[in-house]
């Protein structure tokens, strides 16, 4: 038990004050029974439900098997695909096929691929006779992709769009494509031609409105592949009465 006395001093407010009792029962010797707390008699007391979980032996485990046509893992190399035997008279007759369209003109591989199936032949000996042109040097995507655009600036001069859509369309590899058009077709040269072919067909739109010979010239240079600022550049230099100073 405890007990709380009042003192009160003048001019102060009255405050209370604990004291322990002297009937209060001291505590418990260390080392006794009742100074020994349940959570220290719980932990020596091992508990029944806790067993050691039996392993079985290796060979009875058994390993998930992976599904069939899965891919192989980043790390393995890729399975070069398997064709079954082609008889020779089906690759002859490719070959001598494939011969015969690369001698009317160049073609791209995927041209050769295309005109090959369309033949009525496999998709094997198909395979093997690109291949076999390739190694022979009879198709080469970068040199079918100059004479392409050589023919066109020469016969039906183009902007780069037009002629990097062609030559997209035809199979070759954008890489290919980039490094030929800017070796065969620089800024300047697309300029000047857009500015010829502009001067041209404006002479055959001559008697027209001047809106309506306008907006026809500029979607024909458009058709042709140029660029918007290259059409306006050409516009304004049509547009602009020569010197006859």
């Amino acid at each position: 038990m405890t007990s709380c006395t009042a003192t009160a001093s003048p001019g102060r407010a009255a405050f209370w004050t604990w004291r322990p009792s002297s009937a209060s029962s001291p505590a418990a010797a260390r080392g006794t029974p009742t100074a020994t707390s349940a959570w220290a008699r719980g932990g020596r007391t091992q508990s029944s439900s806790c067993r050691k979980t039996r392993k079985w032996p290796r060979s009875w485990r058994t390993k998930r098997a992976k599904p069939p046509g899965c891919r192989p893992s980043s790390g393995a190399p890729a399975k070069k695909r398997w064709w079954p035997p082609i008889p020779e008279p089906d690759l002859a007759k490719a070959q001598a096929r494939a011969l015969r369209l690369l001698a009317a003109r160049d073609r791209s591989r995927r041209e050769l691929e295309d005109r090959l199936r369309r033949a009525g032949f496999s998709d094997p000996v198909i395979e093997e006779t690109v291949n076999w042109c390739r190694r022979l040097g009879y198709v080469d995507d970068e040199r079918f992709a100059r004479s392409w655009v050589e023919y066109r600036l020469l016969h039906s001069p183009s902007g780069r769009r037009r002629l990097e859509a062609e030559l997209r369309q035809k199979g070759v590899d954008a890489p290919v494509v980039e490094r030929v058009l800017a070796d065969m077709l620089p800024p300047e040269l697309e300029e000047r031609l857009c500015r010829e072919e502009a001067a041209r067909r404006a002479r055959r739109l001559a008697g027209q409105p001047d809106d309506v010979r306008r907006r026809r010239l500029a979607a024909f240079l458009a058709r042709r592949g140029f660029s918007p600022e290259t059409v306006y550049a050409a516009l304004a230099q049509v547009d602009t009465p020569p010197d006859t100073d």
